[in-house]
């Protein structure tokens, strides 16, 4: 039912202006709780959550490779001193110092003899693909760059698994390879080149106090003379007890070993592991990959430039752009490398979108849960409200109930006003009745004043007022019912608009016409015909 409106047009119904406070009230909760969530880390950004999942990544691939790297420092060290003691014992054995090596094919196959056999065993016991020792000698002094042609064995994995006991002769001498079971590598050598080991000369200068463990490197990323495959290389010096250094050993880390062994389990699908040198940008040529356990990776290549924002670092080159997080790695002192993980800047942009939509679709499902749960509470509260208001409209709140207990007041309240209301209509119908009989008795006397002064008057001069009445103009009519109703001569002017004088003009002429002299006398000929005919003048 809808009561008559008396209200404004902007005014609003009840049940509008509650559901917009419960509404207004609703959508204020939601985002305080929305900022709270966000402050204390409950509701992440896609920012936060990458950071988390690459920084948890980050520590497991940091973990493999320390251990890595202090399994491959151990096995060098024991290496080197076992090499070294061969050395050593060979020399005293046959009653020579280490520069009668040089020059002398004889001696230096013979010491190769000595410690093959302790390189293959340390290569197969090691986590790493090939074992190498270079001695500071050479089978031929007088050759072109012979400063730089280096004596030695190198040995290597056939294959990327680690676990393949066949072995290949990278350098060497090949009749003793093939003795020993070792079939010359495709790229096979008598000596290394000392320009291809890039720590070679650094190691060659390590103080003869300084412990194996400190004096650990490991190379940069290069590649094998002639091949295409890339190697870093671990490598300790060989220092002999009288603080002589008879060359380097260690074992060689290839990048496909690198990427098998290091590949990581991770829910990211396209993520990028970095070993790298330190430096503000990353040389591709000079750094090993990996990826993921069970997906593809297509790794970058050139210079990478890094730019940190925020917790996430940019790796961008001409053709990509990367976005993830990066760790400081130090092998030993000046020794730094650089471990990166990235994942495509387009995968993150993709999962911020992802998280976006997610958010909206979420908003607009809470938007829509709280209009509804607002609409049907309001509608609810108001209810009552409005049954209660339709039974006041309709005077039913004398034994009217609604179970609120404010409506329920009002209705006690409204009843006891209808009884006072009865009695004062009550006592302002007696008071009409008074009032009817006393204005009758009014009445009554003004008609027989009336009569009384009618017998005073000249029924003459009463009869011809009565005839000048019709001869009145327009203008003189209006201002004689003026005169009637009250009003002053100025009041008369300022009404109508006319001078004092041409008032005077009219009035003569009403006088004239009614047959009085006076204001008065006029006056009074009109109360007489009011008060016998019962009508206006």
């Amino acid at each position: 039912m809808r009561f008559p409106s008396f209200r404004n047009s902007k005014t609003r119904h009840l049940r509008d202006k509650l559901f917009s406070y419960m509404l207004v009230m609703t959508i204020v909760i939601l985002i305080v709780l929305g900022l709270s969530m966000l402050m204390f880390g409950e509701f992440p950004t896609t920012e936060d959550t990458t950071v988390a999942s690459l920084n948890l990544q980050m520590e497991v691939f940091n973990r493999e490779i320390v251990a890595h790297q202090e399994e491959l420092a151990m096995r060098s060290t024991g290496l080197s001193e076992s090499l070294t003691r061969a050395i050593e014992s060979y020399l005293y054995t046959n009653s020579l110092i280490f520069d009668d090596l040089n020059d002398s094919p004889e001696h230096l196959n013979n010491l190769h003899s000595h410690f093959l056999s302790t390189v293959s065993d340390a290569l197969l016991q090691s986590d790493s693909s090939g074992a190498f020792v270079l001695l500071d000698a050479t089978v031929n002094t007088g050759l072109d760059h012979a400063s730089l042609s280096k004596s030695g064995v190198y040995l290597q994995k056939s294959s990327p698994s680690l676990a393949d006991s066949t072995l290949l002769l990278l350098r060497g001498n090949a009749k003793l390879g093939k003795e020993n079971g070792f079939m010359p590598h495709r790229k096979w050598g008598l000596e290394f080149s000392a320009a291809d080991f890039p720590s070679y000369d650094t190691l060659l200068q390590t103080s003869s106090d300084t412990p194996l463990d400190k004096a650990y490197r490991v190379t940069e990323a290069v590649m094998i003379p002639g091949t295409s495959e890339r190697v870093m290389l671990a490598a300790v010096p060989l220092i002999g007890k009288n603080g002589d250094i008879y060359g380097i050993c260690g074992f060689e880390i290839a990048e496909t070993s690198f990427k098998i062994t290091h590949a990581q389990p991770t829910m990211l699908e396209r993520m990028i592991c970095l070993f790298s040198p330190a430096g503000e940008s990353i040389d591709m040529s000079k750094t090993f990959c990996c990826g993921t356990e069970d997906g593809y990776f297509l790794p970058p290549s050139g210079i990478l430039h890094t730019k940190q924002e925020g917790e996430l670092c940019i790796f961008e080159n001409a053709d990509n752009k990367y976005i993830g997080v990066t760790k400081e790695f130090s092998v030993q002192e000046g020794n730094n490398f650089m471990l990166s993980l990235m994942i495509p800047y387009k995968d993150y942009k993709d999962a911020v979108a992802t998280s976006t939509s997610r958010i909206v679709v979420l908003v607009i499902l809470l938007a829509v849960f709280a209009v509804s749960c607002c609409y049907f509470f309001s509608k609810q509260f108001i209810a009552p409200i409005m049954k209660g208001l339709e039974q006041i409209h309709r005077s039913e709140h004398g034994s009217a109930y609604s179970g609120i207990h404010e409506i329920d007041d009002l209705f006690a309240f409204l009843a006891e006003k209808d009884k006072d209301y009865e009695v004062t209509i009550d006592a302002l119908n007696s008071e009409k009745e008074e009032m009817q009989e006393k204005m009758e008795k009014v009445q009554a006397e003004i008609d027989r004043l009336s009569y009384s002064r009618k017998k005073e008057i000249d029924p003459d001069d009463y009869e011809n007022f009565l005839i000048g009445i019709k001869s009145l103009t327009k203008t003189e009519r209006n201002i004689f019912e003026m005169y009637l109703a009250g009003k002053t001569a100025q009041e008369i002017t300022e009404t109508i608009g006319i001078k004092e004088s041409t008032l005077k003009f009219h009035n003569h002429n009403i006088y004239e016409k009614l047959g009085v002299s006076s204001r008065k006398q006029m006056l009074r000929f009109a109360a007489i015909y009011s008060s016998s005919e019962g009508g206006n003048i």
